[in-house]
């Protein structure tokens, strides 16, 4: 009986945790448009890694982040966009804005080569 309640716990919480999906490219285009797309967008030049379009909503509105962290990874964004640096972004593809619009979770903002 206690098997039972361990493995049904531990499967619960293992199926519970999401993965989010990888891109990296350079980011192109950024905005930001209160009310729609999560208030902050970048569009990221990427081609493989997830059927969410090259526009990615960062979520500054805190629907499906709390927007403390949406905000730190748009600055991170910010900072590659001015500078050129290549970005990798976990995207959640089941969390979207606007019906198509996947939200990213983590900004890496990768070395300048040198």
């Amino acid at each position: 009986m206690i098997r039972s309640v361990i493995f049904c716990a531990a499967f619960s919480i293992a199926t519970s945790i999401v993965q989010a999906a990888q891109v990296q490219g350079k980011v192109v285009q950024m905005f930001s448009d209160y009310p729609n797309f999560g208030w902050c967008m970048a569009k990221i030049d990427f081609t493989t890694g997830t059927s969410c379009p090259t526009f990615i909503s960062f979520g500054c509105d805190g629907k499906y982040l709390p927007k403390s962290v949406a905000n730190s990874n748009f600055s991170a964004i910010q900072l590659a966009f001015v500078t050129g640096a290549t970005v990798k972004v976990g995207v959640r593809e089941d969390l979207r804005y606007n019906v198509d619009f996947c939200t990213g979770q983590r900004v890496d903002v990768l070395p300048l080569s040198p």
